[in-house]
């Protein structure tokens, strides 16, 4: 038995292997990987840091000043932490959103704003999964008087309102991630519990089937370049190798293969 033999018949078997692993490991991460609100609540009681028990009282100061008769602008550019209240030109907005359709909003967001009577401040903090709001109706739900309806009769015709908000948000980033984004802290939780229970899932199937990987295994750098050569490759039908996806093949090996204008090639003769 030669050594090429061997080395190719242990090549073999851990592609096997390792296909099997990949089915193991697809057909369990359905099951285990879903996470339950419950889960995700008893994640936030057991984390302190997590808690928005502070923020929420920061946003309770907030709102008592606004129903105290402070000015709601100057309060929303002072405090509010939304994205969204700078311009194009980094000009503060004073926490408005004009011409707001019906449904855009999250729902305790808009049922907080639509209850309102014009110039209204809602006496309660409004909660979603974005953090505490603040909010003030300006104009009722009603057509737009923004819009021309010459020039868009559609736009002047749908029900939009203006409101504007304060948010206090409970946004939570991930401390060992240096990269990542700031996310709703339940958003957050979730993603964290699928991400252990997807790692656990790894390690017991490691464990149970005996897997070794060698101390200094590393995983080589692929190049931009190489990624593209793959893909070019993969386009091509090498000789004796399967036709790109898509493409039409007259007479197949079964002989019923379609021809190119769509009639099925007529049987091989033995």
């Amino acid at each position: 038995m030669s050594p090429e033999f061997v080395l190719k018949a242990n090549l073999q078997v851990k592609l096997q292997q390792a296909q099997y692993l990949a089915k193991l490991f697809s057909d369990n991460r359905a099951k285990t990987d879903k996470v339950t609100d419950e889960e995700v609540a008893k994640y936030i009681s057991e984390h302190p840091e997590l808690d928005p028990a502070e923020k929420r009282k920061t946003a309770q100061g907030i709102l008592d000043r606004a129903l105290a008769g402070e000015d709601f602008v100057a309060l929303a550019n002072e405090f509010t932490q939304d994205p969204g209240n700078k311009g194009p030109d980094g000009t503060l907005q004073g926490g408005i959103y004009k011409d707001v359709p019906k449904g855009r909003m999250v729902v305790p967001f808009e049922e907080g704003a639509l209850k309102l009577q014009e110039g209204q401040v809602n006496p309660e903090l409004v909660e979603s999964d974005f953090g505490f709001h603040i909010i003030k109706l300006e104009r009722k739900l009603g057509p737009s008087p923004n819009k021309d309806a010459k020039k868009d009769p559609k736009a002047a015709d749908a029900d939009t309102y203006d409101v504007r908000h304060i948010l206090i948000s409970t946004g939570y980033k991930d401390p060992e991630n240096p990269t990542a984004r700031e996310m709703p802290v339940k958003d957050y939780v979730k993603n964290k519990l699928e991400a252990d229970k997807e790692k656990k899932l790894v390690e017991d199937l490691v464990a149970a089937n005996n897997v070794r990987v060698p101390e200094d295994f590393t995983i080589p750098e692929v190049s931009d370049e190489q990624i593209q050569q793959s893909k070019q490759k993969q386009q091509q039908m090498p000789p004796g190798g399967m036709p790109p996806p898509g493409a039409v093949v007259e007479g197949g090996p079964d002989g019923k293969s379609p021809k190119p204008d769509g009639k099925k090639a007529e049987p091989k003769k033995k």
